[in-house]
């Protein structure tokens, strides 16, 4: 009974590590995951510049569009 409590504590830094592995993987893919939401943040922040720009305002294609038929006097 004693030679296996030895060898439990023998594999606690074995254990210590591997959990310490698992939480720098847990870590590394937080940041992955905030990183991801950031650049969700930025494309819609883009696409909100660019629709102001173009004078849509977020509306369906409701700018006047040329007609094919007329093409102003020649």
């Amino acid at each position: 009974m004693i030679l296996e409590a030895l060898k439990g504590l023998a594999a606690l830094p074995k254990l210590v590590e591997a959990v310490e592995r698992i939480g720098d993987k847990l870590d590394d893919k937080a940041a992955l995951e905030r990183l991801g939401e950031k650049r969700d943040r930025n494309r819609a922040a883009v696409d909100g510049v660019l629709v102001a720009a173009s004078g849509q305002r977020g509306e369906d294609d409701s700018s006047p569009a040329v007609s094919g038929g007329d093409t102003g006097g020649s």
